[in-house]
């Protein structure tokens, strides 16, 4: 399926209303800080940061507090994730919330960011290489880019499926092996990284318990089970790293 911008923020301003929820359903509070704290690590105060794909702010609180006295951006295609964001951060002239779709290209200055975090973005958009090469753009030499990428184990059956039924909801899930390839590819200097991959979480979240609020995750596990796979042998998990830029 083509991308379609507007099928996408549609899907965000409905997903908006339990984000924070489910994501906290999905992950759980103790993980999600601890991947926070992973990425932004390597940040220093008065630094000139990014965050990718900032959704509902969860990462950018994490940024603002250790960089109170710098430029905190947060960009992202949904308004409605960006009110959340706002809500959170509060009114203050060192953030700034910039609505627009990274799929397009960033709308910022060659070697403008100290920092830059994405997490859980990558897969939003259809040319990753594009989006990893207008981010390299952007951050400064000796810059650092924390990201973590949502990621397939490999190809099974199930993975296969859930892949190609994500793309109906603009969601672009390749394989670690590939992902890691294209990061070792662009230039940037690997400074620390890891995999890790479990079965689907979402699966027995959504098909045993219905906790999940977001209807897009059931509908996804539905159509998995219905062409002969197992939605519960889904092998997502993430590869995060931080990198540096040499040049």
């Amino acid at each position: 399926m083509d991308y379609d911008a507007t099928q996408k923020e549609v899907m965000y301003a409905e997903y908006a209303k339990s984000y924070d929820v489910d994501r906290r359903i999905a992950v759980g509070e103790p993980l999600l800080k601890e991947r926070a704290q992973f990425l932004v690590s390597k940040l220093v105060n008065r630094s000139y940061v990014l965050d990718l794909g900032c959704g509902t702010g969860m990462v950018l609180e994490h940024i603002c507090a250790k960089n109170p006295q710098g430029l905190t951006v947060g960009i992202d295609i949904s308004a409605p994730m960006l009110e959340q964001a706002k809500a959170k951060l509060g009114a203050s002239n060192r953030v700034l919330l910039v609505k627009h779709d990274i799929s397009r290209g960033l709308p910022f200055l060659d070697n403008y960011f100290d920092y830059i975090v994405a997490s859980n973005v990558f897969q939003e958009v259809p040319d990753q290489r594009a989006l990893l090469s207008e981010t390299i753009r952007i951050l400064k030499v000796q810059g650092f880019f924390a990201a973590m990428m949502v990621c397939l184990e490999n190809t099974t059956p199930a993975n296969i499926a859930y892949s190609r039924i994500a793309e109906g909801y603009c969601w672009y899930f390749k394989i670690f092996s590939n992902m890691k390839q294209m990061v070792y590819e662009s230039g940037l200097k690997i400074i620390v990284e890891e995999q890790r991959f479990a079965k689907n979480p979402m699966a027995s979240l959504v098909e045993k318990e219905n906790k999940m609020q977001f209807s897009g995750f059931n509908t996804i596990m539905k159509r998995i089970a219905q062409e002969g796979a197992r939605p519960e042998q889904v092998s997502q998990g993430h590869y995060k790293f931080i990198a540096q830029k040499a040049r």
